[in-house]
């Protein structure tokens, strides 16, 4: 456990020192209709952002003739700023429910697809299923998609948030640490964060993969989405090729990439296993309108919108 929590200790360390700080990475090629413009995505250290840097590194992106910048934030507050306040930023992974919080905000961003969409519900030492958290503290993040998830996670298990405590955390190397330190029995968690709970020998409760859902969606201005179509389709050419090597490839031709971009501790390099990558699709209409059903329980969202209106299809 020490020497997990002294990763996360310097992970936190070079945050700070990074602050906003961005590392634009580039492909360029053109097409036999001549250069199409370029995209610039937000992204952040997650598993939902690695298929991108795959399909920067294997050239997929400069095989569709698309120049890709990639923006990496160590802050989804700094990401947040520079796509709101238009600073170069086209698209970014997010959330739906802070999509939802956009639209309630006049922020006109649209959902294009979804992504891989994990996080975990994490146990403790003996805590293995939702009944198990009756009465105790569960660490999470308000108004937020983690806040989404463990709602659905206790319905699941016939609870409700009043059956647990559950404690406002909204930096997951806190979150983890504290959870590592048994100041709570149960956290959710996005990987590479719950990759690390479990191997520290933590229990897993249930995912999102279990409970049917998938908060995590990849959003564009709708102004993108009207003006440069065609880069949008390249995009995900690039993106689901990268999603076909991931799921085919000898994890060797990748697993450093993946450990680099994510964020996991080198010492689960040979360990660590590497989920099946889903293709690039539409959100779920369900899910999206469960969202905003959630948004409104929660008092975010007062807006007479559905589903239909925060998807985009870039018909690909």
């Amino acid at each position: 456990m020490k020497k997990i929590i002294v990763l996360i200790l310097l992970a936190s360390i070079l945050m700070v020192f990074a602050g906003c700080a961005r590392t634009p990475q580039d492909t360029q090629g053109t097409t036999q209709d001549g250069q199409l413009s370029s995209l610039t995505i937000g992204t952040m250290p997650a598993l939902e952002s690695f298929p991108l840097f795959i399909a920067y590194t294997q050239g997929f992106f400069e095989d569709e003739g698309l120049t890709v910048h990639l923006e990496r934030f160590f802050s989804p507050v700094d990401r947040d700023i520079a796509f709101q306040t238009g600073d170069n930023i086209d698209g970014k992974i997010f959330d739906l429910v802070q999509l939802a919080v956009y639209q309630e905000a006049g922020i006109d961003a649209v959902a294009t697809t979804s992504t891989i969409g994990m996080a975990s519900f994490i146990g403790g030492p003996n805590i293995y299923e939702i009944e198990d958290l009756r009465g105790l503290r569960v660490l999470m993040t308000t108004n937020t998609s983690m806040d989404y998830i463990l709602d659905r996670a206790l319905t699941s298990g016939g609870f409700v948030m009043d059956d647990i405590i559950t404690y406002e955390v909204p930096a997951l190397p806190i979150r983890l640490e504290m959870l590592l330190h048994d100041q709570a029995e149960g956290a959710i968690l996005p990987d590479p964060f719950a990759a690390m709970a479990l191997e520290e020998g933590y229990n897993l409760v249930t995912t999102t993969v279990e409970l049917g859902i998938n908060p995590f969606v990849l959003v564009f201005r709708r102004e993108i989405t009207e003006t440069r179509l065609p880069e949008l389709q390249a995009l995900y050419r690039a993106m689901n090729r990268a999603v076909e090597f991931l799921n085919t490839a000898d994890r060797e031709e990748f697993i450093d990439v993946l450990i680099e971009t994510v964020g996991y501790p080198q010492h689960v390099r040979d360990t660590l296993i590497v989920p099946t990558f889903p293709r690039y699709v539409l959100p779920s209409t369900s899910v999206v309108q469960d969202v905003l059903d959630f948004t409104r329980e929660r008092g975010l969202l007062t807006l007479d919108i559905t589903a239909e209106d925060i998807i985009f299809d870039i018909g690909n």
